[in-house]
C-alpha cells in the first residue's frame, strides 16, 4: 500500500478523501464537475492531458481560479514504459508548458503517470 502525503492540515485527526479527475479537461463534463465541487466547497485535483488542455485554456484557468490543483497527466497519455527517454521528457515537459501557457501564474507540482505505470525515466522527467 502506498501512503499519500497531505498538504492540508487534518482537523482532529479525521480521515481525508482526495478527489482526482483524470483525462481532461473535457468541455462537456469538466464544467459540471466544477459546479458540483463549488456547490460542496470541495477541492480536487485535475490530472490533465496536455493535448486536451491546449484546446481548453479557459477550463484550465477556471480550475485554478476556483482553487483546485492541476496535475500533469502527459501530453498524449501513452504508457510511459513503452516510450524512449526523450519521448517521456516530451510528454511531461510539453504538458507543463501547455498548462503554463493557459495559466502563467500556476506552477505544476504533481505528475500522474498514465495507467499508473512509472519508470525511472518518468520519475526523472517528473523531477525536472
Amino acid at each position: 500500500m502506498t501512503e499519500a502525503r497531505s498538504d492540508y492540515a487534518e482537523a482532529g485527526g479525521e480521515n481525508c478523501v482526495y478527489l482526482t479527475f483524470d483525462d481532461g479537461p473535457n468541455p462537456h463534463c469538466t464544467p459540471a464537475i466544477l459546479d458540483v465541487l463549488a456547490q460542496h466547497r470541495a477541492p480536487a485535483t485535475f490530472c490533465v492531458i496536455g493535448a486536451y488542455a491546449a484546446g481548453q485554456p479557459q477550463l484550465i484557468q477556471r480550475i485554478v481560479a476556483e482553487g483546485h490543483e492541476i496535475a500533469n497527466h502527459t501530453m498524449t497519455h501513452p504508457e510511459l514504459s513503452k516510450c524512449m527517454p526523450d519521448e517521456v521528457d516530451y510528454e511531461i515537459l510539453t504538458t507543463n508548458k501547455v498548462i503554463g501557457m493557459a495559466c502563467p501564474q500556476y506552477s505544476v507540482r504533481h505528475v500522474r503517470a498514465p495507467y499508473g505505470i512509472w519508470t525511472k525515466e518518468a520519475l526523472a522527467a517528473s523531477a525536472k
